[in-house]
């Protein structure tokens, strides 16, 4: 496996490769990357983070932001950016790009928020999420009002249950929380497109 930093964004070069062999969510996930190019993605966490990847050539692109080793929990987000590629390159999942383009803008944001639930349940009961800069003085809308998320699991979640509420998503609250609360129910691609395409 290649790493490409052409921007020097990471001091430990080692690092994707430990994480991709050793992620919990799949196995083999390391024999089916064969690079993996970090790229900058601005300069500050806020930016966010984001990944990638070509089957056909088996490559990762990782986004990053040049400062995301200033945060206390990157090694967590490292492992929430690969997960989309452990479920990608799990059969039983599912993925399809055909899929994901034929919903419309807003089932696909709604979609992508829901997976990322998933992500985080399943890394948090292996002890690999955690909490971080990023997470903190998120405004979203609670019990009817926009406010600052709490900095603790149950901001986030009531982040993800805003995100997927304002773009016409039912029964965000319950969903949402069967998710977290439900980590090693297994869930496909088809699984979480079926939800979202009951609730909006």
């Amino acid at each position: 496996m290649k790493i490409s930093d052409p921007d020097q964004i990471l001091s430990d070069q080692d690092l994707p490769q430990r994480i991709v062999k050793s992620h919990p969510l799949n196995p083999a996930l390391d024999q089916n990357i064969d690079k993996i190019v970090i790229c900058g993605a601005g300069y500050h966490f806020t930016n966010g983070s984001s990944i990638e990847f070509d089957d056909a050539s088996r490559m990762c692109r990782l986004h990053l932001p040049k400062d995301i080793e200033l945060l206390d929990n990157y090694e967590f987000i490292f492992f929430h950016e690969f997960s989309h590629v452990a479920d990608r390159t799990n059969p039983d999942f599912k993925y399809s790009d055909r899929k994901k383009t034929s919903l419309s803008d807003a089932e696909q944001l709604i979609l992508m928020e829901l997976w990322n639930v998933y992500i985080d349940a399943r890394l948090n009961h292996h002890q690999l999420f955690r909490l971080g800069e990023n997470d903190k003085g998120i405004i979203c809308e609670i019990n009817g009002k926009q406010q600052i998320a709490p900095f603790s699991i149950e901001g986030k979640l009531l982040c993800h249950i805003s995100f997927v509420r304002s773009r016409g998503f039912k029964k965000a609250d319950s969903i949402v929380r069967d998710i977290w609360d439900n980590p090693n129910k297994f869930r496909s691609y088809d699984d979480l497109i079926k939800l979202v395409k009951d609730n909006t």
